[in-house]
């Protein structure tokens, strides 16, 4: 979602006006957001400085928040598929 908003932005893929755009990402909370954050931007060392850590596992087709609790939807699955 960060990439499609700069690349919206920027109009181009020109990598350096590319660079610009998402260098002022300033998004807030959304349904579209995987993140568990309330908001995303970059500091000057390109650092998103407002999105805590966590993990996130595939289920189904869907990426879901596991870890930490705070932020966790469902429980990580330890499942292992055999076979083809």
């Amino acid at each position: 979602m960060v990439l499609a908003d700069a690349l919206e932005r920027a109009g181009t893929t020109d990598h350096i006006i590319l660079r610009d755009a998402l260098a002022r990402t300033d998004m807030h909370k959304s349904s579209r957001m995987i993140l568990p954050a309330e908001h995303i931007r970059f500091d000057n060392e390109g650092q998103n400085e407002d999105t805590p850590l966590f993990i996130a596992q595939i289920q189904g087709t869907d990426y879901v928040p596991v870890w930490p609790q705070k932020y966790a939807v469902s429980s990580p699955r330890t499942e292992v598929r055999r076979g083809a």
